[in-house]
């Protein structure tokens, strides 16, 4: 299973895509520090931010799981605009890990 990236550089304001053959990164949590050289960035520290599992629900930090989970929610990651004022929507979402 490929594992693809998407690393931004806030300095520059550019992004790079690499495309990693193995799995060495699964299992950590959304803002971990994860050490550049296991994907070929010598002398980088990488921060997770987010993310997507493979059928593209977007990763929540504060659910605390490697599941999916239905939340009931107002506009927030994952959430489009909200038509009525109060109106909360139940949203399948990813967990950090």
């Amino acid at each position: 299973m490929e594992l693809k990236l998407v690393i931004n550089d806030p300095k520059t304001g550019k992004s790079y895509t690499k495309t990693l053959p193995d799995n060495h990164l699964i299992g950590k949590k959304m803002g971990e520090e994860v050490d550049g050289s296991l994907i070929g960035l010598p002398d980088y520290k990488l921060i997770f931010t987010g993310g997507s599992d493979l059928a593209g629900f977007p990763m929540r930090k504060e659910v605390n799981t490697s599941t999916r989970k239905k939340i009931l929610d107002v506009k927030s990651t994952g959430l489009k605009a909200i038509k009525r004022k109060g109106m909360k929507i139940r949203k399948t979402i990813h967990g950090n890990t």
